[in-house]
């Protein structure tokens, strides 16, 4: 927005009037939906939040205008994007009984940090960034498709060395504390897809048993203006640390497949955005005045000025054909933000009915600097 603005507040409801709201409104938006009565649900609960969030601020609104924010306690799970601002009967008579919605990020491109003062931090990191790197970066390195047991890889009538006990051990941890890991078929296709956006000399791809923790650390991330992870992972509320990337199982070497908090802090990044394309990787333990400490605040710390992250377990398919969507945008020269608006836009009004509801465009956000 414009210079000169002067600080406006107004009233929410009480904490727990919008507690139970975004509960009640996330039930709703995080599951696959099922039949015309799951979109006329939302349809009503975003629209009844917009009016608790935003209706007190809409003299201030303006369409067009970036939207930054920096949520309290539930409202970090709530995707902003999705609030309906307005709700029609359709004008086709033939479909009297559809609805017409207008979605808060058809008006506004929306990014959320942790606080302003990180934001000014961040938004600081990524102009070194371009200063010191300018063209010489590389567009794009990306992991996708690791694979996570000899069984999966034996599908593929893959040969080589057995699987490692390292990585054996660490997933039967994982799976004895209910975690499992199945295969992501179409997260190859994601990253194949996103990778040949760009010429080969300014892209790179580790796929498959190529796609290890090993590579990531012996990679010069550095040099790369945008670093992807498609694949599984693990978010700890009770102990974050333990949070990690899931990388290849099988033929780990000295590593374990996990890319954890701890070793994400010691990664030397220079890349303008993260994409975590796995399930729930906005996620992790809310610490009151900090936020939520998670995968997200490790990248940051370790260099990356804005990431995209998930809200909830996203659908294989559909989230590959997003990911080449938000690509093909920054490609044509849209920042971070817009682009993933864009994307978000294309979906909303997809031939494919299904693709209309947040459950397959709204999972994804962006935290930190457009």
């Amino acid at each position: 927005m414009g210079g000169n603005q002067e600080l406006q507040m107004v009233a929410l409801p009480k904490r727990s009037v919008i507690e139970k709201q975004v509960t009640a409104y996330r039930k709703m938006i995080t599951v696959h939906p099922k039949g015309h009565r799951a979109f006329q649900q939302h349809y009503h609960q975003a629209r009844r939040l917009y009016k608790m969030l935003f209706r007190p601020m809409s003299q201030y609104l303006v369409r067009g205008h970036r939207l930054i924010i920096v949520p309290d306690g539930i409202l970090y799970y709530l995707p902003f994007e999705t609030l309906v601002k307005t709700v029609a009967r359709s004008s086709d008579q033939a479909a009297a009984m559809d609805l017409r919605v207008r979605y808060l990020v058809e008006d506004h491109s929306i990014t959320y940090a942790p606080s302003a003062a990180v934001l000014g931090d961040l938004l600081a990191k990524r102009k070194e960034s371009v200063r010191k790197l300018g063209g010489r970066k590389r567009e794009l390195l990306a992991y996708g498709d690791p694979v996570f047991s000899l069984k999966q890889r034996t599908a593929r009538a893959r040969t080589g060395p057995e699987e490692s006990k390292l990585g054996e051990i660490v997933r039967g941890v994982y799976e004895g504390r209910g975690i499992k890991f199945p295969p992501l078929p179409s997260t190859r296709a994601e990253v194949e897809g996103i990778t040949r956006l760009y010429p080969p000399t300014k892209s790179k791809a580790y796929l498959g048993s190529k796609a290890t923790e090993a590579s990531v650390k012996t990679e010069k991330l550095s040099q790369y203006k945008r670093l992807h992870f498609a694949t599984h992972a693990i978010i700890d509320e009770a102990v974050p640390v333990r949070s990690g990337v899931v990388l290849s199982l099988v033929d780990t070497g000295d590593e374990d497949g996990i890319l954890q908090m701890r070793e994400i802090f010691n990664l030397e990044l220079e890349a303008e955005l993260v994409v975590l394309s796995a399930c729930q990787t906005a996620l992790g333990k809310m610490v009151r005045g900090e936020g939520i400490v998670g995968l997200t605040r490790a990248f940051m710390y370790a260099g990356a000025p804005s990431l995209a992250v998930s809200l909830w377990p996203v659908n294989d398919f559909s989230t590959a054909e997003f990911m080449k969507m938000f690509y093909q945008k920054m490609k044509a020269g849209q920042g971070n933000g817009d682009a993933l608006r864009a994307a978000k836009l294309e979906m909303i009004h997809s031939e494919s009915p299904a693709y209309r509801h947040p459950y397959f465009w709204a999972a994804f956000v962006l935290v930190g600097a457009m």
